[in-house]
């Protein structure tokens, strides 16, 4: 298995995300329910004291932002991978569902496009620049007397000229 330096696991930086988000995140909710208890024992209050300690609030809310940033790219891969396993069988189920019955139509589809060289006398497929049948050796192709190109056998008339064969 080759080695590539840009999908190096990097164990010391997720740790340290980690740790910084848990602490980022608990110090914003701490802040931001010290501000909020603040701000409403002030009604409580009835104007008797005003809130001091709102400012909080401004630095709560940042932080739980800055916390929860942290931990989700600390537990990027372990998220990815959960989220895959589940999303997986689901998209599977659902494609497979989509394809209940059409399977036979899509395979027609696909052998309808290909192209092959069926041979008029005997109805075997031949490859598509054989000029004679490979089971009965039936010619397969007629050539255009006015402008000398091959066309399919049985064509009335020639693909490149358009006159009567």
């Amino acid at each position: 298995m080759s080695e590539n330096k840009y999908l190096k696991e990097h164990p010391k930086a997720k740790r340290n995300l980690k740790i910084i988000g848990f602490i980022a995140l608990f110090l914003g909710i701490v802040l931001l329910v010290i501000g909020m208890v603040d701000f409403f024992m002030s009604f409580l209050s009835q104007g008797e004291h005003m809130p001091s300690l709102f400012f909080l609030n401004f630095i709560g809310i940042p932080l739980i932002g800055i916390g929860s940033a942290c931990l989700r790219f600390g537990f990027l891969k372990e998220i990815n991978e959960y989220t895959s396993s589940e999303v997986t069988p689901v998209a599977t189920d659902a494609t497979n569902y989509i394809l209940n019955g059409t399977r036979e139509e899509l395979s027609k589809t696909i052998k309808s496009t290909k192209q092959t060289n069926i041979c008029p006398n005997c109805q075997k497929e031949n490859d598509p620049s054989a000029a004679f049948c490979n089971n009965c050796g039936a010619k397969l192709k007629s050539v255009c007397p006015h402008c000398g190109k091959e066309n399919p056998n049985g064509a009335k008339f020639c693909s490149f000229c358009g006159k009567e064969l």
